[in-house]
């Protein structure tokens, strides 16, 4: 009897375990910049390619170039089928003028849109530390998303892994009959 009791409660441990880890897109907030977007711009920078992906700032401590390794990493495979490969040192495939900016405690005077061409970092505090994502155009902030993780976990906690992951699919354009404008 005692065995079958607790093969019963752990599938109701890890499912609750699982759940509190998980990140949904209800998590994540998609940002809009006041035009129409539509999933071929992106599939035009990002198909396939290299896609520059700039990240500012590490709540994370360690090297830099650790986060942006693991950060990338998350990222890919995230991004609704068009297969970019998110990356600091884009090769010859990546398109000019194209890329992806995620500011980790974007600086509070930092206008969103800012994230492309001058994304600044300020230290962080609280127990969240805010993750924003932004899509960029040659001319400028195009889609993107914001979200928070708990300050302290690691690049390999669940809830981290799932946020990035999350976050990577919403800050990519959408067909705008896909989903009502939050705008």
């Amino acid at each position: 009897m005692r065995s079958k009791s607790l093969l019963l409660s752990v599938p109701v441990i890890c499912t609750g375990v699982a759940l509190a880890a998980c990140t949904t897109t209800s998590d994540v907030t998609r940002l809009w910049f006041g035009h129409r977007s539509n999933d071929s711009t992106y599939v035009y920078a990002a198909a396939n390619r290299d896609l520059l992906t700039e990240i500012v700032g590490n709540p994370f401590g360690g090297a830099k170039t650790q986060v942006d390794v693991a950060v990338t990493g998350l990222m890919r495979g995230h991004d609704r089928g068009v297969g970019a490969r998110f990356t600091t040192a884009p090769g010859t495939s990546a398109r000019d003028g194209y890329k992806v900016a995620v500011v980790f405690d974007p600086a509070p005077d930092m206008p969103t849109a800012d994230a492309c061409s001058a994304a600044r970092s300020a230290p962080g505090s609280g127990d969240r530390v805010t993750v924003l994502a932004v899509f960029c155009t040659p001319s400028g902030a195009y889609s993107g998303a914001v979200a928070t993780l708990p300050r302290g976990a690691g690049l390999d906690d669940p809830a981290v892994v799932g946020t990035v992951k999350a976050l990577t699919r919403r800050m990519l354009p959408r067909d705008a009959s896909a989903e009502p404008r939050e705008d």
